[in-house]
């Protein structure tokens, strides 16, 4: 995607926030003690103290969004001194880099550091367009940016770590270890978007008090766009890009996206997914920050929240390797739980993950179903495809197997964008009806949560449900504050034999699973009562002798 660049000289002009210079000496008498983490960060560390650096750059004579309070034209951000953390213990500002990945490690990973500001020596046509660096200006900026801050930093201060794959050891390798670019405004990374790229740019490392700064990948920084947004509102992305640090190059994708799987805005919150912020459990198990607790007999369990305590449950699905559901109990007291569900949906969310790699396909089972739909087609509001570029979706009739407000849906065009899109338009009244308006179902409806306002029950015969061949049953039983009681059912009676089920009343507290090659007979006269969300699974044969009027 990026292309490979020639270096050019370049002269420069800085504003910086700090005038200290620096020291003239890099050693310490301090003793350095070693550790070796158990964790899965592929590239980097996910846990201990990293301390990183932050540059914050603006290009010349940039006038746009001139409205911004977060990053004021001409001046250093007003987050200039809040983003990172200073020191370990400190209090973090709410929606910074460094409050994030504290709040979502559980105080396991710590990034601190210091901020500079630096604006370029030209304007950004002159990198793009002069220079013909295109959009493989940010990394040279980035090297220009360094280069020019050089005077002021102790680039030995950011190389404590040695990182190797899964394993790293807190001690100098001779590579600084981590540098955040931000950009005011960009046209790559596209700052109104607020995207970014996990690279400091490609091309020669470079040298700075004798530290390797690493380009490429996995390399030594991550650039990012868009800083006008301030930090909130470019810490989505900040944190994706910062992701594939510690999960590696690729994507997750979603269960029904096909080959356009490999996409950012799933239905799915998480470090990697774009459009929620807090971290799932797989993800947050995955770097050693919690410790999943798996469901492989008939029980109770309590949830306290999961942003605030990281406990979550893991059920396997029978009968299919590598696939679990797991379950999250969110009630938005976090900040970064905010975005789980649109409108503030709060509640058990359960979602499927397949795979065991560090990037996973994920099916969020939202509570409200799913449905039938149908579309048409309009223009495209932000691209000069024709008229019919872009599905409009409305919602028909309950489906248990459907797709739900978060799934990439069939369109009437197979052989056109996969044959399927994520529902961005909608229209409730379909064709002829109302003007379609924009939606964006991958973030929700509120209602996608399982709690005692809505559906209670995820089970083989609701929608949505469990496989069938999972014989999996949850039932939401009570909530006390912020905690949810579960009830899940994984045992199951299996029928070893021909069955004749007499005449009365027969009570069962798990599922019944008639199997291939079996044949239950219910007698006319017998009241089959299933408790606790169990119920009666065909495999083989049933003769049902009942009579109902």
């Amino acid at each position: 995607m990026i292309k490979k660049f020639f270096i050019a000289v370049l002269l420069f002009f800085i504003i910086v926030n700090s005038f200290s210079f620096k020291s003239s000496h890099h050693s310490t008498n301090k003793e350095i003690k070693q550790h070796r983490y158990s964790n899965k960060g592929l590239h980097i560390t996910s846990k201990g103290t990293i301390k990183a650096l932050a540059v914050f750059i603006q290009f010349l004579n940039d006038s746009t969004h001139p409205e911004s309070s977060e990053w004021p034209i001409n001046r250093s951000p007003v987050f200039l001194n809040t983003y990172l953390d200073s020191a370990e213990n400190q209090f973090s500002a709410p929606w910074s880099f460094s409050d994030y990945f504290k709040k979502m490690s559980f105080d396991s990973l710590r990034i601190i550091g210091k901020s500079y500001f630096y604006i370029t020596r030209y304007n950004e046509k002159y990198y793009r367009d002069t220079l013909r660096l295109g959009n493989s200006e940010y990394g040279e900026v980035n090297k220009e940016a360094l280069k020019s801050l050089d005077s002021l930093i102790d680039f030995s201060l950011y190389d404590n770590w040695t990182f190797k794959s899964n394993s790293h050891i807190d001690t100098s390798d001779g590579k600084v270890d981590l540098i955040i670019f931000l950009y005011r405004n960009s046209k790559y990374p596209p700052g109104e978007a607020a995207q970014g790229i996990a690279v400091a740019g490609y091309g020669k490392d470079l040298i700075l008090d004798k530290k390797i700064i690493k380009f490429g990948f996995p390399g030594s920084g991550i650039t990012n766009s868009g800083g006008w947004q301030g930090m909130k509102g470019t810490l989505r992305s900040m944190k994706h890009e910062f992701g594939h640090l510690l999960f590696g190059a690729g994507h997750p994708a979603y269960f029904n996206a096909g080959s356009k799987g490999q996409i950012l805005f799933l239905g799915i919150w998480g470090i990697m997914p774009i459009p929620g912020f807090c971290a799932n459990a797989y993800e947050k198990e995955r770097l050693g920050w919690i410790k999943l607790t798996d469901v492989k007999k008939n029980g109770s369990f309590n949830l306290p929240d999961f942003a605030a305590t990281g406990t979550a449950l893991r059920i396997p699905v029978k009968g299919r390797r590598n696939e679990v559901y797991i379950l999250e109990n969110h009630q938005q007291i976090s900040i970064y739980d905010s975005e789980i569900d649109r409108d503030g949906g709060k509640g058990l969310m359960i979602y499927k993950v397949i795979g065991s790699g560090n990037h996973p396909v994920y099916h969020v089972q939202a509570a409200d179903g799913k449905f039938d739909w149908i579309n048409y087609w309009t223009h495209h509001p932000w691209s000069a495809d024709s008229l019919d570029s872009l599905p409009v979706y409305t919602r028909l009739s309950s489906n248990k197997n459907g797709y739900s407000i978060r799934d990439w849906i069939p369109h009437n065009k197979p052989n056109y964008l996969n044959g399927k899109f994520q529902i961005f338009l909608m229209d409730d009244d379909g064709p002829g009806g109302k003007p379609f308006y924009v939606y964006e179902g991958w973030k929700g409806d509120g209602k996608a949560a399982f709690n005692f306002d809505g559906t209670e029950i995820f089970a083989p015969w609701t929608n949505p449900g469990t496989d069938y061949n999972s014989n999996l049953s949850i039932v939401l039983r009570e909530q006390k504050n912020t905690s949810i009681k579960v009830e899940c059912f994984v045992e199951e009676i299996t029928l070893t034999e021909n069955t004749v089920f007499p005449p009365g009343e027969l009570e069962f507290s798990n599922n019944v699973v008639i199997p291939e090659g079996t044949t239950l007979t219910i007698s006319e006269k017998t009241l089959l009562n299933f408790k606790n969300g169990s119920s009666l699974i065909v495999k083989g044969k049933l003769v049902d002798n009942r009579k109902f009027e």
